[in-house]
Parts: C-alpha cells; sequence; structure tokens
C-alpha cells in the first residue's frame, strides 16, 4: 500500500528510487554520485519510470519542449526501421514528426551518421539510436552520430533499455568488442533509457531515464499551481507510484552486487556465443549479421524463416520473428546455457522436417509475419487493433437456462 506521492510516510522508497537512479547514472559513466541533486560533481540525472516505452516518453517530450523552446512548431525526431515501436507512440502522442532511415546489411544493421546526416533539417530536435537494437542485437554508431548531433545543435537519444544493465557489465569486461561507445562516454549523447527489469533481474517494471544535463530533465515536469488541491508536481508521467516494485529492484541490485551482474553477464555473453555458433553450422541457416548483445536474428538462403519459426513454435519454443529482411529473433536469457543443447536438436529436427515437406506452411504467429509483405498497411492496423479489442474482451456468462 505504500505510495511514492507521500515520501513523508514512505521515506524509504524515496531513498530506493534515488539509490537506483545513481547506480544507472554510475553504469552510464555519468559519474554524478547522486540522481542530480544540488551540490553533484555532475549535471547527469534521471528518473524512475514504469519501463522503457514511459522512459523513452519522457525522453522525447524533453525534446519536444526543447523544440518548441527554440521555436519549432513540430519538432522531427531521426531514427532507424529498426527503431522500438515506443518513439512511434511517443511522436504520435506529443505530436511530432518521425522520419525513419532504412538500414541494411551493407552497414550491418546499423545506424550511421552518413545515414542520417542527409535527413537533418531545420525541424529536427533529436536523433534515436538503440544499444542494441531489439531486431537484431546491433549497436547504433552512437559515437559518430554524437559527433554529428554535437555539430548541429540537437539531442541524441540512446534506447538501452533492452540491453540495460547486461551491455554495461559485458563492456566493463571487455567482452563486446568491436562497437562504438554508447553511454555518456560519447560526446553528444544527451539521454539513455535503460531498463532494470530486464538484465538488470528486478520485477517488471522499473526503468531509467537519464538525461546528461538537469535542464532537460526539468523540461519533463508538469507543475499544477492553480488547482483546489494546491501544490502538485510528479517526477515522472505517474500520478501514485506503488514502492514494492522499487523495494523489490533495489534490493535486487544489492543482492546481486557488481561481482554478481560481471558473472551474469558474462554467462549470458557464452550463450550468446554458443546460440551463433548452432546456428551457423546448420546449412541453410545463418546469423543475420554482427549482433552485439542480446540477440541472436537468424536468416536463412534456403528455407522460410517463418516456417522454421512456426516448426519450432509447435515444438514449445517461443520465438520472435520479424521483416525487413525476414528474420527469427533469439532473446538470450539466463536459462539459455541450460537448454540450448535442446534448442540445437530441435532446430536440428525443424530443419529435417522443411527438408521432407517443402510445401509446409507457416501456422500461429509466425504465418502473420509471412503475409505481411502483400498486405496493405491499413489493413493491418485494423488487425492489430482488433488484436488488442479481443484481448480486452470478456466472455459472456452462459445463460443457465
Amino acid at each position: 500500500c505504500s505510495n511514492t506521492l507521500y515520501e513523508g510516510v514512505f521515506p524509504s522508497v524515496r531513498k530506493f528510487e534515488a539509490e537506483l537512479i545513481s547506480w544507472v547514472l554510475h553504469l552510464l559513466h555519468a559519474d554524478s554520485g547522486s540522481a542530480g541533486s544540488t551540490g553533484s560533481t555532475s549535471s547527469a540525472c534521471g528518473l524512475l519510470t514504469s519501463g522503457g516505452t514511459e522512459s523513452v516518453l519522457l525522453a522525447a517530450l524533453s525534446y519536444r519542449e526543447l523544440g518548441l523552446q527554440r521555436g519549432v512548431a513540430t519538432p522531427r525526431v531521426l531514427a532507424a526501421n529498426t527503431c522500438h515501436p515506443c518513439i512511434v507512440k511517443a511522436c504520435h502522442y506529443f505530436g511530432m514528426k518521425l522520419t525513419k532511415i532504412k538500414v541494411d546489411a551493407s552497414t550491418g544493421f546499423a545506424l550511421t551518421a552518413a545515414a542520417v546526416k542527409r535527413h537533418i533539417t531545420s525541424d529536427v530536435v533529436c536523433l534515436y539510436a538503440s544499444a542494441p537494437t531489439f531486431p537484431h542485437g546491433v549497436i547504433d554508431h552512437v559515437e559518430d552520430l554524437g559527433r554529428l548531433a554535437e555539430s548541429k545543435g540537437i539531442g541524441l537519444h540512446v534506447d538501452n533499455c533492452l540491453g540495460g544493465i547486461l551491455l554495461s557489465y559485458l563492456d566493463s569486461q571487455n567482452l563486446t568488442p568491436g562497437h562504438q561507445l554508447w553511454d555518456f562516454r560519447a560526446k553528444g549523447v544527451t539521454s539513455i533509457s535503460v531498463d532494470i527489469h530486464k538484465y538488470g533481474n528486478a520485477s517488471k517494471g522499473v526503468s531509467v531515464v537519464a538525461f546528461r544535463d538537469q535542464n532537460l530533465r526539468r523540461l519533463t515536469y508538469v507543475p499544477v499551481t492553480d488547482g483546489c488541491e494546491g501544490l502538485y508536481i510528479t517526477p515522472t508521467m505517474q500520478g501514485a507510484r506503488g514502492g514494492a516494485v522499487i523495494a523489490q529492484a533495489w534490493a535486487t541490485m544489492l543482492s546481486f552486487g557488481q561481482a554478481g551482474y560481471e558473472h551474469f553477464a558474462a554467462e549470458i555473453h557464452k550463450s550468446h556465443i554458443r546460440c551463433q555458433e548452432i546456428v551457423n553450422s546448420i546449412p541453410g541457416l545463418f546469423v543475420l549479421c554482427k549482433c552485439h548483445s542480446c540477440i541472436v536474428p537468424v536468416g536463412s538462403n534456403k528455407y522460410n524463416i517463418y516456417a522454421v519459426a512456426s516448426v519450432l513454435e509447435e515444438k514449445g519454443w517461443n520465438l520472435a520473428t520479424g521483416q525487413n529482411p525476414p528474420y527469427l529473433g533469439i532473446c538470450i536469457g539466463e536459462r539459455h546455457s541450460q537448454i540450448l543443447d535442446s534448442f540445437e536438436e530441435d532446430l536440428c529436427s525443424t530443419v529435417a522436417f522443411l527438408d521432407g515437406n517443402p510445401s509446409y506452411k507457416p501456422a500461429g504467429a509466425a504465418a502473420v509475419y509471412g503475409a505481411m509483405s502483400t498486405t496493405p498497411t491499413a489493413i493491418l492496423e485494423e488487425v492489430v487493433k482488433r488484436y488488442v479489442d479481443m484481448r480486452l474482451w470478456v466472455k459472456p456468462k452462459a445463460d443457465s437456462g
């Protein structure tokens, strides 16, 4: 029954919140020593949110407000087509424009400064990069994008929600060489979203949006001073927030500690490498690109990859699929170290089945992606809207008469 609105009643929750933010800022090399409090040696600061979507929403809001201050009536964000849908929602909610820039195999499916530069116009207020991308586990060229953003006087947000915590501890052990810096060590990065409830092992939903400068964070605040209830302000989009999930995240942080997270990250990395080896060892399948963390994207030059996903689904594997190009995505978790042998066996039997049944048609979720390339956008949008309606529908009680 705790509520962060009443910090006088629940002072420990405020402490937990501030210390979680401080921890994340330290991992991001902001070196603030606090959650952006007065007197800190750095102006870096952050907010604790309910998840990655809210973190990105708040970052986008800050850039929208910054754009309005500069006289930009409809601010624009530039992002890769590998961006998470939350930035699409943010631009829709806040009346911003979004330009998606297509990436492909020529850049390893990473967003580059060269690709972005030609799209920068006077209404652009922010670049959006990923570390790593949700489809492919690729870290965009953040250092190059940071230099470009800084030269143009615009913001650069890095979405580290998927790889949050994990990527920091991988980098600290030099386990993921071959990518550019992506955190506050990279000049020009002005905000970063980091989920604690993924590879930080906390329960849903706890995330942090970190800002290099306090003035950017202050643009997200909405103080209310003229209402009958008196002065009102909350740090995020939420009003009342329960303290239980915050306390749990704080306790998880202390329980793991630096050594625990380093060991956890190293084990995830081993599974990530092993999974790639399995995929590349099977004729007709291959890892789509150099994936830096978390995700193993699987492509095929022989099989309908959606058929592969469909057969694996029948065997009990819950795997992601995507498009442009078609792929099957494996998100590596803690238990993969225990189940990769079983996965290899099922993947081998899957392609053997498809060799013997070339006319097999995908079913379930995989079949939907297989049909997307030939389905008009308006129809697809209506289908997914109806899907949400269906999920929220309650079956009427049967008439006992």
